[in-house]
């Protein structure tokens, strides 16, 4: 009767131990985020999805918050997303917040950079385009994915490389 009582026991035991350790991952859920067939407007269920996925950076940002431990985020392989990506979460110990990938082909890319539209030439060489609000400087122009000299005052090509200098001042 003792024997029975405790093999009882170690049963009880263990499927409780089963349970609290996997209790974390059942309840974990995938998100999905594709920039080229998402749509921000889409519940958290609905995210759940690949084929129903969220679009931008800015909508994983806000939903940020509402993560869990061992719930991921995967965004859609071959896909360019841009902006900024503000990771304020960790998971729990043993069950982290996942950020990876979906899909086939080359790993997402997450960039800062921004595309400008609507270039106008002003005259010659010069161009033009309205930077988006809430961009506060320029720090790296790219062209075809090469990168290039930031505009110089009169031109890089002159002999100072188109920065100014002082001769002499007074204070």
């Amino acid at each position: 009767m003792k024997n029975l009582y405790i093999r009882y026991t170690v049963r009880i035991l263990l499927v409780l131990f089963f349970y609290a350790y996997s209790n974390a991952t059942l309840y974990a859920a995938i998100y999905y985020v594709s920039s080229s067939t998402g749509n921000d407007n889409r519940t958290l269920q609905e995210a759940r999805s690949a084929q129903t996925p969220w679009r931008t950076l800015e909508k994983v940002n806000a939903v940020m918050g509402s993560l869990q431990a061992g719930d991921q985020i995967l965004f859609k392989r071959g896909e360019v997303f841009t902006g900024m990506l503000s990771v304020n979460i960790s998971g729990g110990s043993g069950s982290p917040v996942v950020f990876g990938a979906y899909g086939d082909g080359a790993l997402p890319e997450l960039t800062g950079f921004v595309t400008l539209s609507g270039w106008q030439q002003k005259s010659g060489n010069v161009w033009e385009a309205t930077v988006p609000a809430g961009l506060s400087y320029l720090n790296t122009v790219t062209i075809n994915g090469a990168a290039k000299a930031v505009g110089r005052y009169p031109n890089a090509t002159a002999t100072n490389q188109g920065y100014l200098s002082y001769d002499s001042f007074n204070t």
